[in-house]
């Protein structure tokens, strides 16, 4: 009986015709990398295929291990499965169908779940999906009818117009194109729209891009009404894209810096989603255990314009960033 393997972000995953063993796997020596049946490794595969069999060395017997074929990258050994690719592709990831799902975390820590409490799990890390439907929740009833979208542009092909019906919808962003209504710095709200104009604004991975964050909290409250709210999303660890405008990383308490009384604010709520570890290109004994610090690709915010902001930053973009945006 064949098993194939894939994995869910730093999760080592087994594939049964009955059930998935996960574990994280803590190794010393070298990192090993999953994307769903693709390995990753810093050494010989060999080895790699020596460290799979020590752990399902406790599994029932007559169970075998089905590598096709091996090929080197430039950076890693890479293993491929193509067979259990397929198979995961066709089940639609991770099905209903299998009964149990065994989750071995990396404080050894057991837990057996069904498929639909694994997916509850990992939705319930997902913070940021709450607090966003948290702020839907408020625009809806406090019957907003004006919202400003910061970044609207389909870089990745989601136009979120439609999310805001029943509502005058403007799309704004730092270069013209597709959903955009305007092309204005965000650094610069103001001088392209009116005042005290907008009872919501949205703004989905557009604030690690800003080279001020600050001065772009301050025109959020010129262009808004008291008493109207945002919902701000960005990241808390990931890694460098779309630079060089990729400037800052949010924490829980980074937001209260942006958003406060000066600026014109209140916090209403924040949130993290998507838990992530970090683990080194290259792995050396001053990196032991950092495999184990816990961080998040995203970070959110709901805020609540309470009054004019008494505040400025009169610094243009142009004076701090000489490119131009990249994407």
């Amino acid at each position: 009986m064949a098993i194939a393997a894939y994995s869910a972000g730093s999760v080592f995953c087994l594939q049964f015709p009955d059930k998935i063993i996960i574990s994280m796997i803590q190794i010393e020596e070298y990192s090993v990398f999953f994307d769903f049946v693709l390995i990753r490794a810093r050494i010989d595969p060999l080895k790699v295929q020596q460290e799979i069999l020590r752990v399902v060395a406790h599994l029932p017997s007559g169970l075998e291990w089905d590598i096709p074929f091996t090929k080197k990258s430039e950076h890693s050994h890479i293993i491929y499965s193509l067979e259990s690719r397929k198979q995961f592709a066709e089940a639609g990831g991770l099905s209903d169908s299998y009964p149990s799902i065994e989750v071995l975390f990396i404080n050894n820590e057991k837990k057996i779940f069904s498929a639909a409490e694994f997916k509850a799990e990992i939705e319930g890390k997902n913070d940021t999906h709450k607090l966003e439907r948290e702020f839907f929740s408020i625009i809806q009833n406090a019957k907003a009818s004006t919202v400003l979208e910061i970044g609207s542009r389909p870089r990745k092909g989601t136009i979120r117009r439609t999310l805001f019906q029943g509502m005058e919808y403007t799309g704004i962003d730092i270069k013209p194109g597709q959903n955009v209504d305007l092309a204005v710095d965000a650094h610069a709200l103001s001088s392209g729209l009116p005042n005290q104009n907008f009872s919501a604004v949205y703004s989905i991975y557009v604030f690690e891009h800003l080279a001020m964050p600050w001065k772009a909290a301050i025109e959020m409250a010129k262009v808004m009404k008291i008493g109207g709210h945002a919902y701000v999303l960005s990241h808390q660890t990931y890694g460098i894209h779309d630079a060089p405008w990729d400037f800052w990383r949010f924490n829980d308490t980074t937001w209260p810096t942006l958003f406060n009384k000066k600026s014109g604010f209140e916090i209403v709520a924040t949130a993290f989603g998507d838990p992530v570890f970090m683990t080194p290109r290259f792995y050396r004994p001053d990196w032991k255990g950092s495999e184990e610090i816990l961080g998040y690709c995203d970070s959110a915010v709901i805020v609540k314009k309470i009054a004019e902001p008494v505040i400025d930053w009169n610094v243009e973009t142009s004076e701090v960033v000489k490119d131009e945006y990249p994407a």
